[in-house]
């Protein structure tokens, strides 16, 4: 199909990049992320960004996608008749096997190749201490043509109703494993205060976590404007340029969301919550250092679920 494209065409397509140590490191934590919420991720190339991305899971309808400006490379070149895009699709565990063996390199050269009748992206690294190359395959399941990669495509949704600052991911991880015992559920509430709050209650028990004095970027029917770029100096409106408090409530699945915040490892500058009520939820984490970012879509559940 023209969805798909054939082994063969792989001739027509050129790929070298040199990832410096640090480089590796956060491919291999954004790829251990992805491999939380799915087996298998599409990576797209092109001249400005190395991208992951997830389409979404029938069980559980995350998406991620994760981009690398090709300036965090050491060296990067790229040439197709696609106007030099290039999308192929892996399994995530081969990504993190090959790029954990060169996690004792000073940098890591990875390429597409074709050893033998499958095509591959082959990751080079030279250990420090034995000075020795160490070669891994990475096996590509397939070369998408330009229809394919639309099924890989990020989700068109409406203005969020509130976007706001979230707190430490390290810490709403540690507070949801100990409500994960307690429901299923996790309701999460946000207030153009600034205040969020997780939520478990049950007949038996009630439990509740405030994070307070968080930046609201937009929030609808207040006078905080939208800001664009998140990477600029944002002019913060206290809780006092608020008439009156809103409020926006969704509920999670309590061991989807610990999935999605394996990211909490990850050196981010900054990570934006954004709620869209009754459709979803929206996290974008800032990488450290501009190289790139984070973003996981995450589908809310209803009463029925």
């Amino acid at each position: 199909s023209d969805i798909h494209r054939p082994a063969n065409s792989l001739r027509k397509m050129k790929f070298k990049a040199v990832l410096s140590r640090n480089g590796v490191k956060t491919f291999v934590s954004i790829a251990q992320s992805i491999q939380k919420v799915a087996e298998e991720c599409a990576i797209h190339m092109n001249e400005e960004f190395f991208e992951f991305r997830v389409k979404p899971d029938a069980a559980n309808g995350i998406q991620v996608f994760a981009k690398m400006h090709t300036e965090s490379f050491t060296e990067y070149r790229i040439e197709s008749k696609a106007e030099n895009n290039i999308t192929v699709v892996v399994r995530v565990r081969n990504l993190i096997r090959a790029f954990k063996s060169a996690d004792q390199a000073m940098d890591a050269v990875f390429k597409l190749t074709k050893p033998g009748s499958i095509p591959c992206f082959t990751v080079v690294a030279s250990d420090v201490t034995t000075c020795l190359a160490v070669k891994q395959d990475i096996p590509i399941s397939q070369i998408l043509s330009a229809a394919g990669r639309n099924e890989y495509r990020e989700p068109r949704l409406p203005t969020p109703d509130i976007a706001m600052e979230f707190p430490d991911p390290r810490h709403v991880k540690m507070i949801l494993e100990k409500m994960k015992p307690l429901d299923k559920f996790v309701h999460m509430e946000a207030s153009s205060r600034g205040v969020l709050i997780f939520k478990v209650q049950t007949e038996l028990v009630s439990m509740r976590t405030f994070f307070h004095g968080l930046e609201v970027q937009q929030s609808k029917g207040s006078d905080v404007q939208e800001e664009n770029n998140m990477n600029d100096n944002v002019s913060v409106h206290t809780s006092n340029s608020f008439n009156f408090v809103r409020k926006y409530v969704v509920q999670m699945n309590i061991k989807e969301f610990l999935n999605v915040l394996h990211f909490a490892s990850i050196h981010f500058e900054k990570v934006i919550l954004c709620v869209i009520e009754g459709q979803a939820v929206v996290l974008y984490g800032d990488l450290e250092d501009s190289i790139g970012s984070l973003t996981y879509y995450i589908p809310v559940c209803t009463a029925f679920d």
